[in-house]
């Protein structure tokens, strides 16, 4: 058994009726409902009448008089849109007397025809300007609503309305008057991806200029001129200021032609202005390449057959250049490389590659910590380097630079040698030189030494209230004052000599003496070098 699907949808209907009035014995009006012949509803008296069918909720009606029988009917306030309730307000009029309908029709251009309507059915086309008459008439008293139901056609474009009261109760011959002029449109759209301020949009060059002060980025932004444009004659939206901060170029589509109807799909597209950020690298060598980002974006290689980078940017972006790869043994730094981008291309940045910088140190080994050599690197300046602390570092040099250690010089019974002393830098600081020195007997200080000296100066000895003598001593030859170990010798009781304990046996150690007294406590120049062995 088959059963048809269920139809939930319910529509309501209502019914269509109103009064007949004016009717004389034996007079007849036939109504008819939306122009169907099936609906035609014969009345014969003056009373209330209703169609026998229904209008759906929503849906148009018209009643109109299909002929009347010993007078003249016709109906007004007789069509519309059925809106939830019967109709009821129809008005059937019949009278023995009409008048005629007129209008009377100005400025309307040669060769142009429109069509006016009386009570939603009865037309007339006029064709020329002044008076034309409806075919038929109006009974008296009965409503009359005149509206021009098409505007004119066949010549220019023009609007036609009437001018005065166009609706009443008919008593007497009536002019309706309708004025036509020259139609006027109007010009819309919309606008999108506006960032910045200051765009302005001019009609017709010297028209109604739009100011667009709030950035927009969907169709939902939309515009409209208040200034019309008469039909027939040509159009142009431009772009009479494109946008800034952020700077934009913004476009018209469909914003020009000739008008005849509303204008209502001119858009404007906005994209924001892009510039460059650019530079060069210097500081590169042979096969040495680095990598350089912008904002950690896609990677550019830069390397000396490509000293040059650029990106492009939109503009109000923040920008940050920065390497974030090396080439192996040197540092590269950015100047310039970050800033917000301000209507202009960026074309300062720079990339400055050096030779990262790497020490030269190690030890030495079998100096007694009186003791001291003095070492060179690359034959430079020299370094002293004492048994009592035996490492050493020479300044810093570049990557892949030479180095080449070398004993300058060493106490004459002291023999040192170096290994590890050549050689070229790496990514790395250098720290295995060794330094290896042999001939001192023993480092355990068990050794002394006795010096005796000559005064030449008999206060020097003989001022035992502030004189005395001071002796100078160390490891290695070119005793001075500040490099030597000192003894002060006082003359309490008119020392010329004295015993130095703590010494090295098996090495050979240098001695200066000079003296002093309470008014020369500076004292005088420094006797002649003179060395000797301990046993």
């Amino acid at each position: 058994m088959f059963f048809p699907p269920s139809d939930s949808t319910t529509v309501t209907a209502f019914k269509v009726g109103g009064t007949v009035t004016g009717l004389g014995t034996g007079d007849t009006v036939t109504l008819r409902l939306n122009d169907d012949p099936t609906t035609d509803e014969l009345v014969d008296s003056n009373t209330g009448f209703q169609f026998e069918r229904s209008v759906n909720e929503g849906a148009q009606f018209k009643v109109a008089v299909e002929s009347a029988s010993g007078t003249s009917c016709m109906a007004s306030d007789n069509y519309g849109t059925v809106t939830g309730t019967s109709v009821t307000a129809v008005k059937v009029v019949c009278s023995d007397t009409t008048y005629a309908l007129r209008v009377n029709v100005t400025g309307m251009e040669a060769g142009n025809s429109f069509v006016v309507q009386n009570n939603g059915g009865d037309d007339l086309t006029v064709s020329a300007n002044g008076v034309s008459t409806f075919t038929t008439q109006v009974p008296a008293g009965a409503g009359y609503y005149v509206v021009v139901k098409t505007q004119p056609t066949g010549g220019d474009a023009q609007t036609c309305n009437a001018t005065g009261i166009n609706t009443g109760t008919m008593s007497a011959i009536t002019t309706i008057n309708i004025a036509c002029g020259p139609s006027y449109y109007s010009i819309s759209g919309n606008y999108s991806g506006l960032a910045g301020s200051g765009l302005k949009i001019r009609l017709n060059n010297t028209g109604e200029v739009l100011d667009f002060s709030v950035p927009g980025d969907s169709a939902a932004d939309t515009f409209a001129f208040s200034q019309r444009v008469v039909a027939g004659t040509n159009y142009a939206v431009v772009v009479s200021q494109q946008p800034s901060n952020l700077n934009q170029t913004c476009t018209v589509t469909n914003g020009n032609g000739t008008i005849s109807a509303n204008v209502t799909n001119v858009a404007i597209a906005c994209v924001t202005k892009e510039y460059t950020v650019s530079g060069s690298v210097t500081g590169l060598a042979g096969a040495e390449v680095i990598t350089v980002q912008l904002n950690g974006g896609s990677d550019q290689l830069l390397s000396t057959s490509t000293t040059s980078f650029s990106w492009n940017v939109t503009d109000g972006t923040v920008y940050s250049v920065s390497v974030v790869a090396n080439p192996t043994g040197k540092t590269c730094s950015v100047t310039n490389g970050s800033g917000t981008i301000a209507g202009a291309n960026k074309t300062n940045v720079s990339i400055s590659c050096a030779a990262n910088q790497y020490t030269v140190g190690g030890s030495v080994n079998g100096l007694c910590s009186g003791q001291t050599i003095t070492i060179r690197n690359n034959g430079g300046s020299n370094t002293i380097v004492s048994g009592a602390t035996p490492t050493f570092t020479f300044p810093s040099q570049n990557y892949q630079s030479n180095y080449a250690v070398t004993v300058y010089s060493q106490p004459s019974n002291v023999s040192c040698t170096v290994t590890n002393g050549t050689g070229t830098l790496g990514a790395a600081n250098v720290n295995n030189v060794v330094i290896n020195c042999t001939g001192c007997a023993s480092c355990n200080g068990d050794g002394s030494l006795t010096v005796a000296w000559t005064a030449s100066r008999s206060y020097d000895v003989n001022d035992a209230s502030g004189g005395g003598h001071k002796v100078y001593y160390r490891a290695s030859s070119g005793v001075t004052e500040a490099n030597s170990t000192v003894v002060d010798v006082p003359n309490t009781t008119s020392k010329t000599t004295t015993t130095i304990p703590g010494l090295n046996k098996g090495c050979t150690y240098y001695v200066k003496v000079k003296g002093y007294s309470a008014i020369n406590p500076t004292g005088g120049a420094l006797s002649s070098e003179v060395s000797r062995a301990i046993p």
